[in-house]
């Protein structure tokens, strides 16, 4: 994954097809996600990966990617999507809510 990633930023075309074919895929398992949860808040990504695609995150793309369904476009349409780029995102909230109980 380093690899690939390195070569899309230097230009390389296939790694970036690459890099382009796994958010496609990211965005569609996303959108059936919070189709099947009900998702209408939100939907957060986060891990490893994405923050360290950085430029290669094409949000317009992956936007249409999430929002294509079909007839249940326009429910995709309302659902708002954020990337976490903060360092262990479930430490965190583990955290505050330990700090609210106490």
């Amino acid at each position: 994954a380093t690899d690939i990633t390195s070569s899309a930023l230097q230009g390389d075309a296939l790694s970036l097809q690459t890099i382009n074919t796994f958010l496609d895929i990211l965005a569609t398992v996303a959108s059936d996600v919070a189709l099947t949860m009900g998702a209408v808040d939100g939907v957060y990504l986060s891990g490893g990966i994405l923050p360290r695609l950085g430029k290669l995150l094409d949000r317009d793309r992956f936007l249409q990617r999430f929002q294509a369904k079909g007839r249940m476009q326009s429910y995709c349409e309302r659902i708002p999507i954020a990337l976490v780029n903060v360092e262990n995102p479930g430490l965190r909230g583990c955290a505050q809510a330990l700090l609210r109980q106490i």
